[in-house]
Parts: structure tokens; C-alpha cells; sequence
């Protein structure tokens, strides 16, 4: 039968899209094949809010201070390079870290045919696509956020989500953009090469809106997803979560929220719902975040 596989938290600065695989992982159930769930890959970034794998002093600092020289914003010689999960897959190779290994043993074992990665990034894309930049990592005036990136396989779904996100965007500045490849050194796109996987990367934006609307932007998206592909009811709606339901993720999960995030900062006119707030099972033990 067919195999979904959605991940959120490659990223431990990146919450929307592990509050959303959460959500995903108590209360979603296909209506055909498999739904695998990772809601948290990074547990240790997630918890000392790093980007990178190791939660060292040298890699637990702000992704705008690492140096990227080549074309996917990194530098080769850079030890960091091995501490971002995102560029661990090169093409052609086999993973860079013992961790990614790790991973791609056990997504070799599953083959999914659907994969979905949940990211943010600081910006909209819709603003800043224009501007000349020659990195990604750390750059100031350039974010790939509110974007459905999509291996050349998943374009035409990945054109039905953006619809789908956008029609709750009223700001033009904050719409969600189609963007195509995915980084070629990440998981989505190692994914797609090896077995052919639709493959897409979701990103929320982090400026300006709160956690439970960027969770709720990556339900919506997913689940359009998963309509398109029959894994899912053309009836079934996702939950809009509320600020108590990310508060309580955040604190439940041990999860650090940078003091910049504009979890406070911002309004929302999300209803509150009842939730199950049990803690989830997050990547210290990859098998235990199987949904089957």
C-alpha cells in the first residue's frame, strides 16, 4: 500500500512545522495506504533552539552568523555543514552524518511514495524572490518562507496547496509561492532522486505571525496535499489551532521559542478547540513516531 511520510523539526528553530506534524501524528488517519509520522527530528535544536544537529557552543548560534560559500549556502570545508540535516543528502552519495544515516536507513526501509517536510523561513518569499543573493543560510535579504517547494514530480499538487493557504492570506505581501527544486542536499530531494517520491518542503513565515497560524498554514497545506493524492477525505477539514494549544506544545516538548518568534507579538482570530496535549514521541526513538 502506499506510504506518506511527514517530518517536521529537521530544524530545531523551526516550531510551526513540528506543532503541525504533532497534530498530524494524535488525530489524522488516511483513508487508504500508510501515514508515517516524525514529528520532531532535531530533538536536541529543537531544545536549545539551534538550527544544527549539535547542541554545542559553536553550533547552537543563530543561523545568520554561519558563513555559506557555495551554491546551497555552505561552506564545504565547514564543520557546520554536517550539523544541518537539510544538507546532509547529498546526490549520488551516501548521507554526511551518522545521524542522517541513521535516518536514511530508516526511510529506506519505508519508501514512501508522498514525502512532506515541514519548515519555516524569517521572510516572505513573495518579497524578497527578486533579490540577488548566492546563499540561503543566514542570508538577510533573501527567505524562501511561504512557499511550497517541489521536486519536479509534485508540481501540479504543490500548485493546489499554494491555492488552497492562500485563500486564507489577505495580505498580498504574505502569499504563498510555488518554488521548485527542493535544496539538492536535502532529505526531499534525496528522496526523490533514490525512489522517485513526491517530494515538497512547506515553509511558514516566522515574521510578524504566531505560532498557531503558521501550524494551522502547514495543516492546510498538508492536508490539501494528501487530498489531491486520495490519501485523504475531499471532505476533511484540519484543525485551527489556538495559542493555548502552541504555548502548551512549546512547554510540554521542552521546546525553546526564540525571544524575537512572534508568538505574543501578534494577533489571531483562531476559536480556541479542546486538544489532547499528551506529550509526543519525538526522534529519540525514530520507531516510536510510526503512525501505521
Amino acid at each position: 500500500q502506499p506510504i506518506v511520510l511527514v517530518t517536521g523539526g529537521v530544524h530545531g528553530t523551526e516550531p510551526a512545522g513540528m506543532l503541525a506534524a504533532s497534530e498530524i501524528y494524535k488525530q489524522w488517519v488516511p483513508r487508504k495506504g500508510h501515514l508515517v509520522v516524525i514529528p520532531v527530528i532535531n530533538v536536541c535544536g529543537a531544545r536549545k533552539h539551534s538550527r544544527y544537529l549539535k547542541c554545542s557552543k559553536e553550533t547552537a548560534t543563530s543561523s545568520q552568523s554561519m558563513p555559506d560559500k557555495n551554491s546551497q549556502g555552505q561552506n564545504s570545508n565547514d564543520p557546520v555543514q554536517v550539523d544541518d540535516l537539510n544538507r546532509d543528502f547529498p546526490p549520488n552519495e551516501m548521507p554526511k552524518s551518522d545521524f542522517a544515516n541513521d535516518i536514511w536507513d530508516l526511510v529506506s526501509l519505508i519508501r514512501p511514495n508522498v514525502f512532506l517536510d515541514l519548515h519555516e523561513g524569517w521572510g516572505f518569499y513573495v518579497q524578497l524572490k527578486d533579490n540577488p543573493h548566492n546563499r540561503l543560510v543566514g542570508n538577510t535579504r533573501f527567505s524562501k518562507g511561504s512557499s511550497v517547494i517541489a521536486a519536479p514530480n509534485a508540481l501540479k499538487v504543490a500548485e493546489a496547496m499554494v491555492d488552497e493557504v492562500n485563500k486564507g492570506v489577505k495580505d498580498e505581501k504574505h502569499k504563498f509561492l510555488l518554488s521548485t527544486p527542493p535544496v539538492e542536499e536535502g532529505l526531499a530531494m534525496h528522496l526523490y532522486q533514490s525512489f522517485g517520491t513526491i517530494s515538497m518542503v512547506q515553509e511558514t513565515t516566522v515574521k510578524g505571525q504566531p505560532l498557531e497560524l503558521r501550524a494551522s498554514q502547514h495543516l492546510i497545506m498538508t492536508s490539501k496535499a494528501l487530498k489531491e493524492l486520495g490519501f485523504l477525505s475531499k471532505k476533511f477539514r484540519p484543525a485551527t489551532l489556538s495559542k493555548t494549544v502552541a504555548e502548551s506544545f512549546l512547554k510540554m516538548n521542552k521546546i525553546a521559542q526564540h525571544p524575537h518568534h512572534p508568538m505574543n507579538n501578534a494577533k489571531t482570530e483562531h476559536p480556541k478547540r479542546h486538544h489532547d496535549n499528551k506529550k509526543i514521541p519525538v526522534a529519540d526513538d525514530l520507531v516510536s513516531s510510526l503512525v501505521v
